[in-house]
């Protein structure tokens, strides 16, 4: 959840890719609509100094659904689905 920024997608796609040994993926998945604030792309756990985790407030949602997107129809060159999971209705209709 420290790539839920629209800048990231394509790096942690390629990065779950590589970790997985595969070239591509049939299914890319948002599963929760927040964010974390990491110090590094390795840091998938953030924490404060009194051990809480760093949630990212301002993730931007529609950003991010840009960015799966351009990997879908540009990078990817496949046909492939794109899925929210565990997302609220007031985050798509104020």
């Amino acid at each position: 959840m420290i790539g839920n920024r629209e800048k990231d997608v394509s790096k942690f796609l390629q990065k779950s890719l590589n970790m997985l040994g595969l070239t591509y993926v049939d299914l890319y998945l948002i599963h929760c609509p927040v964010g974390f604030i990491g110090k590094d792309d390795n840091d998938i756990k953030p924490k404060d100094e009194e051990g809480n985790t760093v949630l990212d407030f301002e993730t931007n949602l529609e950003g991010i659904w840009r960015g799966m997107e351009a990997q879908v129809y540009m990078i990817l060159n496949r046909s492939g689905s794109l899925l929210l999971s565990f997302f609220f209705f007031f985050f798509f209709y104020p």
